[in-house]
């Protein structure tokens, strides 16, 4: 598992995460979002990524001080013409989701 570094004024903490849910980025990162909301744990994650929560008041920032100013991951790939295979494979997985979410606001919107 990878270890949480945080800095402040120069010092430099580091935890090691353990706990009964441990996850990585990808498709498990709803699952940790889902875990923070319940009131399980805290939840280390890109900043944007949680922003829509923290503005909601459903999850309450820790240790703001120490945050990395960082937006997320980003992905560049020479062009559409030749992928890469991940970078075709995150495209699928795009396309999933996007049809994933169709799926569920159709759902949600449907008369009971």
């Amino acid at each position: 598992m990878t270890v949480w570094e945080y800095e402040h004024d120069r010092k430099v903490v580091k935890v090691e995460p353990a706990g009964p849910l441990i996850v990585r980025l990808g498709a498990t990162v709803e699952l940790a979002v889902g875990a923070a909301l319940a009131e399980s744990g805290i939840i280390q994650l890109f900043e944007d990524w949680l922003r829509p929560h923290f503005d909601s008041g459903a999850l309450e920032p820790v240790l703001e001080p120490c945050w990395q100013r960082f937006s997320g991951p980003l992905l560049y790939y020479p062009g559409p013409r030749h992928p890469s295979r991940p970078a075709s494979r995150l495209r699928r997985l795009r396309q999933v989701e996007a049809r994933l979410d169709l799926t569920a606001e159709r759902f949600a919107s449907a008369p009971e």
